[in-house]
């Protein structure tokens, strides 16, 4: 489990890195006193958990979550700060916990014990994507379908589109959910979107259409019913 604190105080960033070790030792840990230089991270690093200040000198740590919230979208992130009247600001970002940092010794340990249980569960239920430059964790249910085109596999998600070289068997392999139902050879379908199936098409809750095969047609019409719950 990688963690990240960004603080541009040291004296802080101390201390908020001891009381994740304390709670949590297996940690991978890495800690920045400057925020530009964690969003560079990201083009080879993914983080499990962030704890960020807030005010800090070069960037504001609510920006620094924005970004983290579309390039690394499973991370949690739980906002540190001095001030109480970034409360408000801070629901600009997903974040699960603000903390002050004259509470810390008292509320970071149950927040972190609460973060690491979220994260714990939501791995058995992600998957590691193989990218361009880089290796990136996201949750299935995320995942809207996938599809094939020549050598390359384009993976729909609400908030981003992500490609790799994977191919629609190796990532099928991945997939360990019982949404998830091979429709046509390029494409596999989170059948959580479907909206209509018809004998040679689907449609999805947001108006895409993505073709069936024949070769996948009853499997796939099997699958929906028994998914949504109508099957004997």
């Amino acid at each position: 489990m990688r963690c990240v604190i960004c603080d541009d105080n040291k004296l802080h960033a101390d201390r908020i890195a001891s009381l994740v070790l304390n709670t949590y030792p297996q940690a991978v840990l890495n800690v920045f006193f400057n925020p530009f230089e964690l969003l560079d991270s990201l083009e080879s690093l993914q983080y499990d958990l962030a704890l960020l200040d807030i005010s800090m000198q070069y960037l504001n740590g609510v920006e620094v979550a924005k970004k983290l919230n579309i390039s690394n979208p499973t991370c949690k992130i739980i906002f540190i700060t001095s001030y109480l009247n970034y409360a408000t600001e801070v629901y600009d970002s997903r974040h699960i916990n603000f903390i002050l940092k004259s509470q810390l010794e008292q509320r970071l340990p149950k927040a972190l014990a609460k973060a690491f249980e979220q994260i714990e569960g939501e791995q058995t239920e992600s998957i590691l994507l193989q990218l361009k430059s880089r290796t990136l964790r996201i949750l299935q249910k995320d995942i809207i379908y996938i599809e094939r085109i020549k050598r390359i596999s384009t993976i729909h998600c609400p908030e981003q589109v992500l490609t790799t070289y994977e191919s629609i068997p190796e990532l099928a392999k991945k997939l360990t959910r019982q949404s998830f139902e091979r429709c046509h050879n390029s494409f596999i379908v989170n059948m959580l979107f479907i909206k209509e199936i018809k004998r040679t098409e689907l449609s999805l809750e947001d108006g895409t259409v993505i073709p069936i095969s024949r070769a996948y047609a009853k499997n796939l019409n099997e699958s929906f019913t028994c998914f949504v719950g109508e099957c004997i």
